[in-house]
């Protein structure tokens, strides 16, 4: 049976809670997913990519230096391992050494990792190796590397070997988790988990609603002890946030519930919560997008009747189309606004009723006018 591997990224965090490290934090660890057809070797196109895994030095398109994902069944493969380690599948780069890694994140002020991973070589003969995992941060900085593994030449490409390593005190950040391979090497069962993250609140509800171009947030947070604020963030592509505003705590056992609204903001957004403990820590909530779409009394067309001027009010400085529309279906003006307020001159049209519409990212919006 195939195994389905979850990731947890929960909003839920107990007051002085340790969490035990036993969750592989990993996506697709044992390279089962997606399965492949044949038994033997498997070259999966773009190559470089595989399941949450890549290969950063291989070249898309080509299968040199790419995946090479080997299917087992037991039977006798000849050319590699005949079992994997875990599963029915293992991994090595076609043609070459290299590296295989995978990105992910803590959130915790002060984090401890243990991770580990299994080797095997390709097949007897050729030369000996040495291989570890690393762990590396955003900067590309080494921050950690496990213990080594070592073959022969003459050894069996049956035996798998297991390396591990721990990190501890590492601050937020994307880290990647690395196999560093020989051209013989192959890997497969990889594992991390994150530990001793404590945190001061525990988050029950998060969401975000859009209203008239701004969005309201809502959360509730019971246990609160020791908890120093809640910071409001914004990102416009979910990677680079920014603080727009901080919340006091009530920092009671019992449920507590807060609000915040934005001012306006664009067509789509990101929100989380970072949750900042007094002495330091602090943590992140997930991540909710929302769509932004403002109501239809945010654009304002008038006077009506008009004579010699129509005013086209935007709640937002966004460009916006205008298109006004004769009685018989016929598009008699067209502009292009890029402010607040604007006035449109319509003494050059005959008098009678007329359709402006009003198009932006928000939509378009129809205005009945009477020309006299």
């Amino acid at each position: 049976m195939k195994k389905i591997y979850f990731i947890i990224l929960s909003a839920v965090f107990s007051t002085n809670l340790i969490a035990q490290c036993t969750t592989n934090l990993l996506i697709n660890p044992s390279f089962e997913d997606p399965g492949q057809n044949i038994i033997g070797n498997n070259f999966p196109a773009p190559y470089n990519t595989f399941g949450g895994w890549i290969i950063p030095s291989a070249t898309a398109g080509t299968a040199l230096g790419g995946f090479n994902v080997i299917k087992v069944d037991g039977s006798g493969y000849a050319g590699g391992p005949d079992l994997a380690n875990d599963g029915k599948q293992y991994v090595d780069i076609n043609g070459s050494g290299g590296i295989v890694e995978q990105k992910f994140t803590t959130t915790c002020n002060s984090s401890d990792i243990d991770f580990s991973g299994w080797y095997s070589r390709r097949e007897p003969g050729g030369v000996g190796f040495t291989n570890n995992i690393e762990i590396v941060n955003s900067s590309d900085v080494v921050v950690a590397v496990s213990s080594s593994v070592t073959f022969t030449s003459s050894e069996s490409e049956e035996v798998w070997k297991k390396v591990t390593g721990t990190a501890t005190g590492l601050p937020p950040d994307t880290y990647r988790f690395r196999f560093v391979m020989d051209d013989y090497a192959n890997v497969d069962d990889a594992f991390l988990c994150v530990n001793n993250c404590v945190l001061a609140t525990k988050l029950s509800t998060f969401s975000a609603i859009s209203s008239k171009c701004a969005a309201k947030l809502n959360w509730t947070a019971t246990t609160e002890t020791d908890l120093k604020n809640y910071e409001i963030q914004t990102s416009a592509d979910g990677n680079a946030f920014k603080t727009i505003g901080t919340i006091a705590p009530k920092n009671t056992a019992s449920l507590n519930n807060y609000n915040f609204s934005t001012a306006s903001v664009s067509n789509k957004i990101f929100f989380r919560l970072k949750m900042v403990d007094v002495d330091g820590k602090y943590t992140f909530s997930d991540v909710i997008p929302l769509s932004v779409k403002c109501d239809a009394n945010n654009v304002n067309v008038y006077p009506n009747p008009a004579t010699d001027f129509l005013q086209v009010n935007i709640d937002k400085n966004k460009i916006s189309n205008i298109v006004i529309i004769n009685a018989e279906g016929k598009t008699v003006l067209t502009t292009t606004l890029q402010f607040e307020n604007n006035k449109i001159s319509i003494k050059a049209l005959p008098a009678g009723l007329y359709v402006v519409k009003v198009i932006n990212e928000f939509g378009v919006q129809n205005f009945k006018i009477n020309k006299l």
